[in-house]
C-alpha cells in the first residue's frame, strides 16, 4: 500500500513539474495568461476581460491590447504600440516613424494648410471701414456737382455730402488696390486644379520635399512649404485694366504657427501690392504706376476702427507727401491729415468729422501756422448757417484789378471779412473754396468714378465762434446762426484737440524706402 502511495505521489510530482514548464512566460502569448493571470486574471471578470485582459489587462492592458498585440506585441509592441500602430507602422514605421506619424502625417497637414490657404486669401478692405462712408453709400447725381456760381446758386442746390481730402485719400488708395484684387480671381479658378495636383504629389512622394512645380494653361503654379510657412506662387502673362498687357506674379503664403496670410501682386515692373491679414488687421502697401507709394494700416477693437495712411505722390515731377490717421466709432468717423491737393506746400493739418450713421460730413477744423501765430479754424458747409440762402462768385481778373469776391443772397455788394484787429490782419470768418470729393456710378463701366468739385465753405476762427452771428451782421448786414449741433460742434473741437498732436508725431513713421520694403520683390524659389 505505501508503494502505490509513494508511485502516485511521484506521478502527480512529475505532472506539475511538466505542466509548470509547458506554462508560457509572462510576456508572451496572454502576459501571462490571456486576460492576467489566468484567462480573466484569476477569474474571468476580475483579473482578465474588463480589467486585466481584453480591456485592463492582457488583451488590452497586457497582453493582446497592453502587453504583446497592442501593448507589447501585435499592437502594443509590435502592429499598434512597437509595430504597426505604437512601433512599426502607426508609432515608429507607417504612422509613428513612417507613413502616417511621420511622412504621412506631415503631408496631410501640409495639405490642411494649402487648402486653409486658398479659402482664405481673400480681403475686403472696404470691410474694415463704416459703411456709410464709403463710395455709392450716399446717392449722388453728376448734373447736380456742376454748379456754375458765377451766375449765382441757390445754398439748397449746392452738392452736400462728398469727402474731404483726408477721407478721399483714404478712398483713393482703396480703390486703386481694387485693380490688383481682380488679378485676384485667376487663383480661385485654379484652385481645384491645384489642389488636386500637390496632393497626388505629396501622396506619390511622401519622403520628398514639400515643394513642386507644374504648369496649368497660361500659368506656371508653384508650391513650397518650409520652416513653417506655404507659399503659392503663378507666374503668367496677361491684359489686366488701366496697367495694359504685363507678365504678373501672384504670391500667396501662410504663416501656420500665426494663421498670418500674405499676398503680394505684381503687375510689370512698376505696379506691385502686397498686404498681411489677421483675424482683426489688414495692412497693405502699393506701388502704382510710377507715381504713388501708399501704406495704409487698419485694426478692429471691438466696435472702434483706427488705421494709418502714408502716401508719395509724385506729380509734375515734385514728390508730394501726405498721410492721415483715422478713428471710426459707432456714431463717428475721424479723419486727421496733412492732404491738401488745392494748396500747393500745404504744410498745416485738418481734423474732419463725419457722422457715422449717415456719412454726412459734420464739419473740419484747420491748425495753420504763420510765423509766430498759430490759427484754429472751424469750417463748415453754407448749409449749416441759417440766414445764408444763395450764393455768387467774382473770379479775379487776369490784371489782378479786380479781385475775387463773393455775394451773398443776391446783394451786388461784396462779402466782406471781419478781420482780428489793425495789429492782427488775420480774418475771423469768412467763404472760401475747398475741394470736396464725390463718387458717382458709371454703369458703362461698372465702377465709381471720383469727381473732384469746388464747393464754398464758411470758416470761422474757434476763438471767435461765439461772435460769428455779430461779426457778420455788423459787416454785411445780414443775420446768421449757425446750425451745427452743439453735440457735434463739441465733438469736432475736441477731436481736433487731442488727434491733430497725435498725428504730427505719426505722419512720419513710413519712409518710401520703408513703403518699398515692405513691398519686396517677386518670389523665387531658386
Amino acid at each position: 500500500m505505501k508503494k502505490w502511495l509513494v508511485c502516485i505521489a511521484l506521478c502527480l510530482t512529475m505532472a506539475l513539474l511538466v505542466a509548470c514548464n509547458d506554462t508560457p512566460p509572462a510576456g508572451s502569448g496572454n502576459g501571462g495568461s490571456q486576460d492576467s493571470g489566468s484567462q480573466d486574471g484569476g477569474s474571468q471578470d476580475s483579473g482578465s476581460q474588463d480589467s486585466g485582459t481584453e480591456d485592463g489587462g492582457n488583451e488590452d492592458g497586457g497582453n493582446e491590447d497592453g502587453g504583446n498585440q497592442d501593448g507589447g506585441s501585435e499592437d502594443g509592441g509590435t502592429e499598434d504600440g512597437g509595430t504597426e500602430d505604437g512601433g512599426n507602422e502607426d508609432g515608429g514605421s507607417q504612422d509613428g516613424g513612417n507613413q502616417d506619424s511621420g511622412a504621412n502625417v506631415e503631408n496631410e497637414k501640409i495639405k490642411g494648410y494649402l487648402k486653409a490657404l486658398l479659402e482664405g486669401f481673400r480681403v475686403d478692405p472696404y470691410s474694415y471701414l463704416p459703411e456709410k462712408m464709403l463710395p455709392g453709400a450716399v446717392s449722388v447725381n453728376a448734373s447736380a456737382l456742376a454748379q456754375n456760381y458765377t451766375d449765382g446758386v441757390s445754398v439748397s442746390s449746392i452738392p452736400m455730402g462728398g469727402y474731404g481730402e483726408q477721407w478721399n485719400m483714404i478712398i483713393e488708395n482703396l480703390a486703386q488696390s481694387e485693380v490688383f484684387f481682380g488679378a485676384l480671381s485667376v487663383v480661385e479658378g485654379l484652385t481645384t486644379t491645384s489642389v488636386s495636383i500637390f496632393n497626388k504629389y505629396l501622396d506619390e512622394n511622401p519622403e520628398a520635399t514639400a515643394a513642386h512645380s507644374f504648369k496649368s494653361g497660361i500659368y506656371t503654379v508653384s508650391i513650397n512649404y518650409e520652416d513653417g510657412v506655404l507659399d503659392y506662387v503663378l507666374d503668367y502673362t496677361a491684359d489686366f485694366p488701366i496697367v495694359g498687357t504685363q507678365t504678373a506674379q501672384i504670391a500667396l503664403s501662410m504663416d501656420v504657427s500665426a494663421g498670418e496670410k500674405t499676398v503680394r501682386v505684381q503687375l510689370g515692373d512698376a505696379n506691385a501690392l502686397r498686404y498681411v491679414v489677421s483675424a482683426d488687421s489688414y495692412e497693405f502697401a502699393i506701388r502704382y504706376l510710377g507715381v504713388r507709394r501708399a501704406y495704409f494700416s487698419v485694426a478692429r477693437d471691438g466696435e472702434n476702427t483706427e488705421g494709418h495712411i502714408y502716401e508719395y505722390l509724385t506729380v509734375k515731377g515734385i514728390e508730394i507727401a501726405s498721410a492721415a490717421d483715422f478713428y471710426a466709432t459707432e456714431d463717428y468717423v475721424t479723419a486727421v491729415g496733412n492732404k491738401a491737393d488745392g494748396i500747393i506746400g500745404f504744410k498745416n493739418y485738418i481734423s474732419e468729422l463725419y457722422d457715422a450713421k449717415s456719412g454726412a460730413l459734420l464739419g473740419y477744423e484747420v491748425r495753420e501756422s504763420l510765423s509766430a501765430l498759430t490759427f484754429d479754424t472751424l469750417w463748415f458747409d453754407l448749409a449749416s448757417i441759417d440766414g445764408i440762402t444763395s450764393i455768387r462768385y467774382r473770379a479775379a481778373d487776369a490784371d489782378a484789378e479786380i479781385k475775387e469776391a463773393f455775394f451773398v443772397n443776391g446783394k451786388n455788394t461784396e462779402w466782406t471779412a471781419k478781420k482780428v484787429s489793425i495789429l492782427n490782419t488775420s480774418r475771423r470768418f469768412d467763404i472760401e473754396f475747398r475741394d470736396r470729393y464725390f463718387y458717382v456710378y458709371n454703369t458703362a463701366e461698372e465702377k465709381y468714378e471720383k469727381h473732384a468739385v469746388k464747393v464754398p465753405m464758411l470758416f470761422v476762427q474757434e476763438a471767435y465762434y461765439d461772435s460769428f452771428a455779430s461779426d457778420v451782421k455788423s459787416e454785411n448786414g445780414i443775420t446768421v446762426l449757425s446750425k451745427v449741433a452743439t453735440s457735434d460742434l463739441e465733438m469736432i473741437k475736441s477731436e481736433y484737440a487731442e488727434k491733430v498732436d497725435v498725428f504730427i508725431a505719426n505722419k512720419e513713421n513710413m519712409t518710401v524706402d520703408e513703403i518699398l520694403t515692405f513691398i519686396g520683390n517677386k518670389k523665387s524659389f531658386e
